[in-house]
């Protein structure tokens, strides 16, 4: 039971903080409202909003962003506005479609961004408001890239058997379904026009090199990358890891999602949230036999796909930072009780602060965008102000299209 009021989120709001909860009311829940909270009032101001279907035509890609952002931010933000004052702090917290919007994105009333008008923190509830003002002092940077999703089965078993012979890390593996189907939110590179296949993503080795390059301490670094990359080294790190530490996990890959169309959960004891659970997930390599129906050894062996039902039951309060440098890891399933996918199931995990992707990037821009988030948080910025200096970077050099910026979405 979680005993607190709306009075314990107000003792942590200052003078030019508010709290909003964004929630779904009413019969069928597809009512939306707001409540808005600021330091002194005598109770929390309930707005009401729009309906669920006022939004259907709002969708998470660069489109929606690009061409409804005004509109979006008439239905969700501008009944809000009279209680702003311009340059606030606002922690909010999004339910049902909302939380698969950028709210950064959005246009106000005097067509400037929402993000520069106000300081916009997506948390996770507003009962736990984010403070990191001071330098950010880290013990490990674990970076995961390069995959070799074709990897032969030959080394996967070499590899894996490494971290097995350690700790049996194949009680946590939930495999494939057979003939199980997927839909790819992989990174886009312009040099191949591949998005449907596992293709390699040549700019994560990069990627991963650079930010470790960037890393101020010679100790505490790991870059986990080609063979070496196997889904087995993920759950080793998370079962070794001290919770007392604060580490970064990135991991830049493809994510995945089994079609359901393949899928038959009737007759298991499984809610639809943990059906959800079993289909969203992370490449790591080898992981082209699974997504290509292609036998492979089962003995202990990963497939290569690390689903959220895994990530779920691994130990990651030492991640004060998760970053899924991939495409689509904000998607999920919605439920009356927030997104059920990769980022819940990281929550779950443990993990603080989750930086994550609504549509399919572009992956030198990712690169790009990691580059000076990575460089203004290693110079001593917060996890905030390194995040919103990279949003503005990659905004001023791709002439201010959502496609390359808005994609990124950080949670607390």
């Amino acid at each position: 039971p979680m005993h607190f009021s709306w009075r314990d989120v107000q003792k942590q709001l200052g003078d030019h903080d508010v709290a909003i909860e964004f929630l779904r009311v009413g019969a069928r829940y597809q009512d939306y409202v707001a409540l808005v909270l600021r330091k002194g009032w005598s109770k929390p101001c309930l707005v009401e909003l729009c309906n669920e279907s006022i939004l259907d035509g709002l969708y998470p890609d660069a489109s929606s962003h690009r061409e409804r952002a005004r509109f979006a931010c008439q239905q969700t933000f501008d009944p809000i506005i009279p209680f702003l004052e311009e340059g606030d702090n606002i922690y909010y917290s999004c339910d049902g479609k909302l939380a698969q919007l950028n709210f950064d994105a959005f246009l106000a009333p005097s067509n400037d961004l929402l993000s520069q008008k106000y300081q916009l923190h997506r948390v996770t509830s507003t009962l736990v408001i984010p403070r990191d003002f001071e330098r950010q002092q880290f013990d490990n940077l674990i970076l995961f890239g390069g995959m070799d999703y074709d990897l032969s089965q030959e080394s996967i078993l070499e590899e894996s058997q490494l971290y097995h012979k350690v700790y049996p890390v194949e009680m946590f593996e939930w495999k494939t379904p057979v003939g199980a189907s997927f839909v790819f939110g992989g990174r886009f590179d312009e040099r191949t026009l591949s998005s449907v296949s596992v293709s390699s993503l040549p700019y994560t080795n990069e990627e991963v090199r650079r930010i470790a390059a960037s890393w101020t301490n010679p100790k505490g670094v790991f870059q986990i990358t080609g063979k070496r990359a196997v889904e087995e080294s993920f759950k080793y790190w998370s079962i070794t890891s001290n919770p007392e530490e604060k580490n970064i996990f990135h991991i830049a890959t493809h994510s995945c999602l089994l079609s359901s169309d393949n899928l038959n959960w009737e007759g298991l004891p499984i809610s639809r949230q943990e059906a959800a659970f079993k289909r969203d997930g992370l490449l790591f390599s080898g992981a082209s036999y699974a997504i290509n129906k292609i036998p492979y050894s089962p003995d202990k062996m990963n497939d290569g796909i690390l689903f959220s039902e895994e990530i779920s039951v691994l130990d990651l309060r030492s991640a004060d930072i998760v970053v899924m440098s991939a495409c689509n890891t904000a998607a999920g399933e919605d439920s009356l009780d927030g997104i059920y996918g990769l980022q819940r199931a990281f929550k779950i995990a443990g993990a603080n602060t989750i930086i994550m992707t609504l549509w399919r990037t572009n992956d030198k821009a990712t690169m790009r965008f990691m580059d000076v988030f990575y460089e203004n948080l290693f110079s001593g910025n917060s996890k905030y102000a390194s995040f919103k200096k990279a949003q503005q970077t990659i905004r001023n050099e791709y002439n201010n299209d959502p496609y390359y910026w808005a994609p990124f979405i950080m949670l607390d």
